[in-house]
């Protein structure tokens, strides 16, 4: 819901998510086989097309996340364009 409000509110203020590149830091082995849920639902949310959403899955190692930790970081970058005021 947090993310539909967030999405919400940047149509409100004149722009639209064009895609979204997220990288996902946790246990891939544990992740893996959620991805293409875990696409279809920000695509949905997002109101693009799965096309445009790359998500990714490494483990937090490089970020200085031990390999036991039971957390899942997420970290995003979206592209936002004006919204085309002929629709």
């Amino acid at each position: 819901e947090l993310l539909r409000q967030g999405v919400a509110d940047v149509r409100e203020a004149g722009f639209e998510v064009a895609n979204i590149d997220a990288i996902l830091l946790g246990k891939p082995s544990a992740l893996s086989q959620h991805l293409p849920g875990m696409v279809d639902n920000l695509a949905r949310a997002l109101k693009v097309s799965n096309d445009n959403v790359t998500l990714k899955i490494t483990s937090g190692s490089a970020f200085g996340q031990s390999a036991e930790a039971e957390s899942i970081t997420a970290v995003a970058t979206a592209l936002l364009l004006p919204v085309d005021s002929n629709t």
